[in-house]
């Protein structure tokens, strides 16, 4: 007996026949491979015309056909006056699936999840439109779908991806096996709800003219798990805790939601980049809290991170730390505080304080004293105000990390030194 069609597969039959019935009525105005791009929009909203004074959800589904001439005026976001039409027959088709326990009692991240459902459906019902037999003639070559989806709250969602927290595969297929029929979809809302974009969901992309993007949370969402670490690690001290204690309770609560972020790469908006900073002082924190309890392994492995998502902040100095004293490793040391300087303009105000500092350190323990005493002899000459003896300290404690591997060497100490003498 065949199984019966479930919300996805049902929905995606609905709206496609409601769509081609409106864009069979608007071709008639087109010429044959004339049409550049075509927008389904979804309008989520709270109507409160209710007689009983109650809220309702009304969904609008917006059809948008463009030519290669109307593009000019599309940009990024659907012109208003771009001819659409609102399918008033669909309004009550939609609802979001039965979502599966395991999902509820793990995720808050529901609406997210909504959200993602709508696109996915979209992006679906736009690639059978842009096949058809009966459409695909109008279509220019490298025709597109732009999709855009609203709900409650002004949240929205632009691409068929999952934008929160990703749960483990497990739950994932729990939760699409309620509302997904055929296998071929699983593994297409799989592929598309995971930490990075796979097949077949790369080639449904392509399939439809857009470009996936990396799945990253938005600068809000890591500052909410942030701050619960940290209020977590606050609450522990209170009662009497240990550092000890503090410390793995705080790793417990923000480690696995930063596993699950892969760092950015792509061009970056305003709003990624609010995300990438808030993600590498995340990460910088996870570091101290191990340092806190001297696994200098994990402690590498987070500030690491930090160099990976932004190397201009607090968390590669401390790694440059780690590789100097906790878990040598000078070659990296070097490697990393060159390209440090090699990017000073772009570094924090306090990564800039120590760039040139940690670089003539690097030199020094990796036995370069020639260009160890050229950088120390410019970091003199411009930071007048800044004690010499400092700089001196900092260099025989270098040269202390030097000798304890090579022997110690006078010559080379005092051609260093002497940098320092007035």
């Amino acid at each position: 007996m065949k199984e019966d069609m479930k919300w996805f597969e049902e929905m995606t039959q609905i709206l496609f026949k409601e769509y081609k019935t409106l864009f069979v009525s608007k071709i008639v105005d087109y010429e044959k491979e004339s049409i550049k791009k075509i927008a389904l929009l979804r309008n989520q909203y709270l109507d409160y015309d209710d007689d009983d004074g109650d809220d309702f959800v009304v969904v609008d589904y917006i059809l948008g056909i463009y030519s290669k001439a109307q593009l000019k005026v599309l940009k990024n976001k659907i012109d208003e006056s771009a001819p659409s039409d609102v399918l008033e027959n669909a309004k009550d088709l939609w609802g979001p699936p039965l979502i599966n326990k395991a999902w509820e009692n793990n995720y808050q991240y529901s609406s997210d999840f909504e959200l993602f459902q709508h696109c996915t459906v979209l992006a679906t019902v736009g690639q059978k439109l842009l096949t058809d037999a009966d459409l695909k003639p109008y279509f220019m070559k490298g025709a597109s779908v732009y999709l855009k989806c609203f709900g409650d709250f002004n949240e929205e969602c632009t691409i068929p991806m999952y934008k929160g927290v990703i749960p483990e595969s497990p739950i994932r297929e729990k939760v699409i096996a309620d509302f997904v029929t055929t296998d071929e979809n699983k593994k297409l809302l799989l592929s598309l709800w995971n930490k990075a974009i796979t097949e077949p969901g790369i080639s449904f992309f392509k399939s439809i003219g857009l470009t996936p993007l990396v799945n990253y949370p938005n600068q809000s969402d890591i500052s909410k798990e942030l701050f619960k670490a940290r209020k977590i690690l606050f609450r522990v001290e209170d009662e009497g805790g240990s550092k000890e204690a503090s410390s793995k309770a705080a790793i417990a609560s923000l480690e696995p939601y930063l596993e699950a972020i892969i760092p950015f790469k792509g061009r970056k908006t305003k709003k990624i980049k609010e995300a990438i900073q808030e993600h590498e002082s995340a990460c910088n924190h996870l570091g101290s809290w191990y340092g806190r309890l001297k696994d200098y392994d994990n402690a590498e492995k987070w500030w690491r991170r930090c160099y990976q998502i932004l190397p201009t902040q607090t968390g590669t100095l401390n790694l440059c730390l780690v590789y100097k004293n906790d878990k040598p490793n000078y070659p990296e040391f070097l490697k990393i505080t060159e390209h440090l300087t090699s990017i000073y303009n772009k570094l924090s105000s306090y990564s800039q304080l120590y760039a040139w500092e940690y670089l003539a350190t690097a030199y020094v323990v990796n036995g370069e004293i020639n260009k160890a005493c050229n950088t120390f002899t410019t970091l003199i000459k411009e930071n007048p105000e800044e004690d010499i003896a400092y700089y001196k300290t900092q260099a025989n404690k270098a040269l202390d990390i030097l000798f304890e591997q090579n022997g110690t060497d006078e010559k080379l100490k005092n051609k260093l030194l002497s940098v320092f003498e007035a």
